[in-house]
């Protein structure tokens, strides 16, 4: 224990300890809780500005057995330009200089630094934290190392010269660095570390050693001026959100190399317009291009099987993408908001699309489903104003709520027999709505499921056993002006129970298996028949509306 806190504790006090009470002079009892916040007050309040010695306005901790003279705090923060000497002498002693980590944390007075000692291998962690004066730094040659957070919010920090023999620059090291406007990196630079140049905004280029095998994440994040970007040529792996926020960034090239590109890479690259993704490119994460407004096409490559959540949510100016043939999944939001996009084909061999895949893409005219999609998730197609042609599979059991409201231009929708349930609010406000074909499959319908179709004027309901509906399913459809069409056997049933009974009129339909997918019926895409908005097979089809391939087609 210090012996000046002692001493003043001896002074001030007799001490007796006695069932956990301590008797002071004054014979008025303190409890053990104050005495101690007291103490350890003192003993903190002692320690601070603890140094050995001051040489030239730096102060030091003498470490005798190495002859080392450690750079430490001192009674005041150092401000101003600072030299540090290879090294001091004092009381007859030579010592070579050494830096403690965060020396320099939040000297806000300090301008400039210079490090003449040549034997430094590393600028610690922390060193320059929060000098938001200092504005130029000079380091040794020796220098291999620069440590997480060393010159973190140096927002004065307008340039530094890298030495070469460089190697490691740590996590967020020049993070907030916001006047440093250019950075010429190392050739033998072998690792960045996350968020290690986040929030440069004035940095304009970034050209990368080869020896940099993978980037960090956040690397450099909002960095909002930056325009051009050249990558390693083996880099393996770009990190999650990199490049999130160059919103000066038109291009980047890619090497054939990156087989992995994380979470947000590039998001909200605003003026991104094209992107090569390589070959070789195995995983791409969620929200990787959203907010690219002005990215217009892009192919994904084939060994990516799984498109991440939010990929190309709120590219309001893309109008082409390539999907892979092995995809299976297509993650939630991955085309919202992509208001330009008016065609896109799914692969087969898709298994699952996600809640709200491609709503608000208003310019979506018409979208096919694969075979193995056996879920609409809520939100799919959701304001989806240019919709009017929905091919659903003979896999699909179930609407979920919101899936297609709002589609504005639809006039007709076809269930396949395995669709299960349609849930709430499904078709809401789809307002051009006049057909719709329910398979035999169907057992329930939700509330609101058909809210505000004013225009249907026929339902095509295939179910020998009366599905249950939600009172409120039909609200505002005005369905007394409609025709409910089901199976001949079934018509009285239909009759009997609200709000089926409800229709204006119920009639009887020619046949009543309902509707099958092509491929469910085993015919080739070529040999597919023509089908009735009813579901009757037609050999020989006249003037109308029909479906065929799982498509609605016009016979004129």
């Amino acid at each position: 224990m210090n012996k000046n806190i002692l001493s003043q504790l001896e002074k001030s006090c007799f001490l007796r300890l006695l069932s956990g009470v301590l008797y002071v002079k004054s014979k008025k009892v303190i409890t053990m809780k104050k005495v101690l916040f007291t103490f350890i007050l003192m003993l903190v309040t002692s320690t601070v500005g603890a140094y050995d010695v001051r040489i030239n306005g730096l102060y030091y901790n003498l470490v005798e057995k190495a002859k080392v003279a450690e750079v430490t705090t001192g009674d005041e923060k150092y401000a101003g330009a600072v030299e540090i000497p290879q090294t001091v002498t004092y009381e007859g002693n030579t010592y070579v200089v050494s830096m403690e980590s965060g020396v320099f944390e939040l000297c806000t007075g300090l301008t400039s630094v210079t490090i003449a000692a040549e034997g430094f291998t590393e600028i610690k962690p922390r060193t320059f934290y929060g000098c938001q004066a200092l504005t130029s730094v000079t380091l040794p040659e020796s220098i291999q190392t620069i440590g997480e957070w060393a010159f973190y919010g140096c927002e004065s920090l307008a340039s530094i010269s890298f030495p070469a023999g460089l190697t490691t620059i740590g996590n967020e090291a020049f993070f907030g660095c916001e006047s440093l406007a250019s950075i010429s990196f190392p050739a033998g630079l072998t690792t960045i570390g996350y968020g290690a140049f986040s929030g440069c905004k004035k940095l304009t280029e970034i050209i990368l050693p080869d020896k940099i095998g993978a980037l960090g994440g956040q690397v450099f994040f909002n960095c909002t001026s930056l325009t051009t970007v050249s990558l390693p040529k083996d880099l393996t792996s770009i990190g999650a959100s990199a490049f999130s926020g160059c919103e000066g960034l038109t291009a980047i090239d890619i090497p054939s190399t990156v087989t992995y590109i994380g979470s947000g890479s590039f998001n909200r690259c605003s003026r991104l317009q094209s992107v090569l993704l390589p070959e070789n490119l195995e995983y791409l994460g969620d929200v990787v291009f959203a907010g690219c407004t002005a990215m217009t096409s892009v192919s994904i490559p084939e060994r990516i099987t799984r498109i991440g959540g939010g990929l190309f949510s709120g590219c309001t100016g893309l109008v082409d993408v390539h999907l892979p043939q092995q995809l299976t999944v297509i993650g939630s939001w991955a085309f919202y908001g992509c208001s330009e996009l008016a065609s896109i084909q799914i692969p087969e061999s898709v298994v699952s699309i996600g809640e709200g895949v491609f709503s608000g893409c208003s310019a979506l005219a018409s979208i096919t489903l694969p075979e193995h999609v056996t879920r609409i998730p809520s939100q799919a197609f959701a304001t989806c104003h240019s919709l009017k042609t929905v091919s659903l599979g003979s896999g699909v059991t179930e609407i979920e709520g919101t899936a297609f409201v709002d589609c504005s231009a639809m006039t007709s929708i076809v269930l396949p027999n395995s669709v299960k349930t349609i849930r709430y609010r499904a078709f809401d406000s789809c307002t051009r709505l006049e057909t719709i074909s329910v398979g035999s499959g169907i057992q329930f319908i939700g509330d609101y499921a058909f809210y505000n179709c004013n225009a249907m004027t026929d339902f095509y309901c295939y179910a020998e056993d009366v599905p249950w509906v939600h009172s409120l399913a039909f609200e505002k459809a005005y369905i007394d002006y409609s025709t409910l069409h089901v199976p001949a056997s079934a018509v009285d049933a239909y009759r009997a129970v609200a709000p089926w009974s409800e229709f204006g009129t119920i009639v009887a339909i020619d046949d009543p298996t309902g509707i099958k997918g092509v491929k469910e019926s085993g015919m080739s895409v070529a040999d597919a028949p023509y089908y009735s908005i009813g579901g009757v097979c037609e050999q020989h089809p006249g003037k109308g509306l029909y479906i065929k391939n799982r498509r609605k087609v016009i016979l004129k």
